[in-house]
């Protein structure tokens, strides 16, 4: 399972930001999984993820992102928002 993604989670949560980086990340952050074992460990901390590649390489994951913010658009009003402060 990939380290960063939960110890991230823990980090936040031993520093009692979790209920917050879980928030943030869910409402204003389009969270990007290369592949299950990393998407997986993300979601085991509440966090949903909008972007995961069918095949799971870094140029794939690039695509399936700039396929997402390009031809999908994010609903979420939030997310909608931080995508246009960073075009």
């Amino acid at each position: 399972r990939p380290p960063s993604a939960r110890n991230r989670c823990r980090r936040a949560t031993a520093h009692g930001m979790g209920a917050e980086l879980r928030r943030c990340l869910n409402e204003t952050v389009l969270v990007v999984a290369v592949g299950v074992p990393t998407r997986s460990a993300i979601e085991e901390h509440g966090v949903q993820v909008d972007v995961m590649p069918e095949v799971f390489k870094l140029g794939a994951m690039v695509r399936a992102t700039v396929e997402y913010l390009l031809g999908s658009r994010p609903t979420d009003r939030n997310k909608a928002l931080a995508w246009a402060r960073g075009r």
